[in-house]
């Protein structure tokens, strides 16, 4: 899934982009990630990813972890709503079926990137 934030990447340091970029391409699996696990994907240092969260506006990860949590664009009830939203109604089955697997293959192919880039 990608979401918008509201960093501005020109003011952020290189690492602090490539952090900012992951975090983006990635965020269904941040909840899932330990900061070192972050790091080893991001191939920054863990002093860095612990830095970044402080940089854009939160005390840690958990604290980040949990404004994703508390974000109603990427609930399960929102993702299905959002998927409704995107059919036009005449074949409705068939166009869900479609857009979920290919949201399926996006999540698929984003977990064999993470997995291979280990």
């Amino acid at each position: 899934m990608n979401q918008h934030f509201d960093w501005d990447l020109d003011k952020l340091s290189k690492n602090q982009q490539k952090i900012a970029n992951f975090i983006e391409k990635n965020t269904n699996r941040i909840a899932y990630l330990t900061e070192q696990e972050m790091a080893d994907q991001v191939r920054v240092s863990i002093a860095s990813i612990s830095r970044f969260w402080r940089v854009i506006g939160y005390k840690n990860f958990k604290e980040f972890k949990q404004m994703l949590a508390d974000n109603p664009d990427i609930t399960p009830a929102y993702k299905i709503q959002n998927l409704i939203n995107k059919v036009d109604g005449e074949d409705l089955p068939g166009q869900m079926l479609k857009l979920t697997c290919m949201a399926s293959c996006s999540y698929f192919e984003g977990s064999i990137e993470a997995t291979v880039s280990q």
